[in-house]
């Protein structure tokens, strides 16, 4: 029952405020959006969507195109010693990937949180490295966690235990410092 009442809001949202894709500004038809699995991807800019897979760079996830033998770390990453045992990478940052981020960082846009999700739940080899472990995000400073009202890195990271369907995200850090100029990164 709580379903069929979930559909018959969407809809009834959807007729209202139609969905819009976040790359290429189209209007999203309700089958393309099934047919993709996004809801604010449409279905041609989700075929852009690369998702990364072996052979890819065991410190930042980043994919080698074509054979690899031997160490797999990228030229970006050699001399480094990280902190941490692997990295892995769901999607490349670009086209309709960089419009979510985008999307969620600067223009409030919680409604892509369902789509990111959704790219987690496509990429086996990051939810594996997840599963059972607990995801620490980026501490936000309490000046800007107020001005923006929310943690994208906390959203993400519970997001993707909710993926990975056993792990759990925490905020086990805090930011000391406010840094400015990050709305120069993306």
């Amino acid at each position: 029952m709580k379903a069929a009442i979930e559909r018959l809001a969407r809809g009834l949202s959807d007729a209202v405020f139609p969905p819009i894709c976040v790359h290429c500004r189209g209007l999203i038809e309700t089958a393309g959006a099934t047919e993709s699995g996004f809801r604010h991807v449409c279905a041609k800019c989700a075929a852009l969507i690369e998702f990364v897979q072996e052979p890819h760079c065991s410190t930042c996830g980043h994919p080698f195109y074509g054979e690899m033998e031997g160490a797999r770390m990228c030229p970006h990453c050699e001399g480094l010693d990280p902190a941490f045992r692997e990295g892995r990478t769901a999607v490349l940052f670009k086209g309709p990937v960089r419009a979510l981020v985008i999307e969620l960082k600067y223009h409030h846009g919680l409604h892509v949180l369902e789509d990111m999700e959704q790219l987690f739940r496509r990429a086996p080899h990051v939810l594996a490295l997840v599963r059972g472990a607990t995801l620490v995000p980026v501490p936000l400073h309490s000046r800007k966690a107020r001005h923006r009202g929310y943690n994208q890195a906390e959203l993400l990271a519970a997001g993707l235990a909710r993926a990975a369907g056993g792990g759990r995200a925490c905020r086990a850090l805090a930011s000391a410092q406010h840094r400015h100029g990050d709305a120069d990164r993306v």
